[in-house]
């Protein structure tokens, strides 16, 4: 028997509410905003996207939103191809989506899905705000 227990999304770049993808319909027609807020880890520029890795430093943070997922057969496939971590990549993939434990701002802790980036950073300019919004509108000016 399928599992009920709701299923959750963190998204830190291209997917997040006022960023225009190319997902942005799938991912609004598939999941649910809940909140804002943040996962222990870094960020990067990788150019026209950025890329989050865990850290062991409880002060580094990656900021973000989480989704409950509501049709996991579809988006979870499709995020799979888009971020380049499927079965029709070559690996090593890009990203590995994985499940990490993430902090509402209201303090509420909250399992959920995330892409980390599977490459080096070394020479990416890390994004130290760990905001890709605030870092975007800030290179905009």
């Amino acid at each position: 028997m399928p599992s009920t227990d709701p299923e959750y999304i963190f998204v830190y770049g291209t997917l997040r509410r006022h960023c225009s993808s190319p997902m942005a319909t799938l991912f609004t027609d598939s999941c649910e905003y809940v909140t804002d807020a943040c996962v222990q880890g870094r960020l990067y520029d990788v150019g026209t996207y950025p890329a989050a890795i865990e850290s062991m430093n409880p002060a580094q943070k990656v900021y973000g939103e989480v989704y409950q997922i509501l049709r996991r057969d579809i988006l979870l496939a499709a995020l799979d191809d888009y971020e380049g971590c499927s079965d029709k990549y070559s690996k090593p993939h890009l990203y590995q989506r994985k499940q990490l434990t993430v902090s509402g701002l209201n303090g509420d802790e909250i399992v959920a899905w995330i892409y980390l980036y599977n490459y080096s950073v070394n020479g990416l300019r890390r994004i130290e705000s760990g905001d890709y919004m605030r870092y975007i509108e800030a290179h905009r000016r």
